[in-house]
């Protein structure tokens, strides 16, 4: 009963991505898109092994802000205090959620009066 979810969830994938085999043989799927400017999901990708590599020496909080920070600056926000008010919050309050109500452990880092 336990892996009855995660089994629905796949079996509806695969029932998906068939269909959409299926429409692009009989020719009914949507023309291929050119990809576009390739800059900013460069940017993303750089900024995520960034993100690997800070999490654990600067702990979650911090790098998350890092991270949340670049997002929004891609996405195209281009306020730099809601960038820094959102990044902040985010963090925050998804470290709050999963260290103290889930008992999920995430890495502290430099901020060691967290543990």
């Amino acid at each position: 009963l336990a892996g009855f979810f995660p089994l629905l969830v796949g079996v509806g994938m695969v029932g998906l991505s068939l269909v959409l085999l299926f429409q692009g043989w009989m020719g009914r799927g949507e023309a291929a898109k050119p990809f576009g400017r390739w800059q900013k999901p460069a940017v993303m990708l750089a900024a995520l092994v960034v993100y690997a590599v800070l999490l654990e020496p600067l702990g979650y909080i911090l790098a998350t802000i890092f991270i949340a920070a670049v997002t929004l600056r891609i996405l195209g926000v281009g306020s730099v205090k809601l960038i820094a008010v959102s990044s902040i919050v985010l963090s925050v309050s998804v470290y709050t959620l999963f260290t103290r109500l889930l008992g999920v452990e995430l890495p502290a880092g430099v901020l060691t009066f967290l543990e």
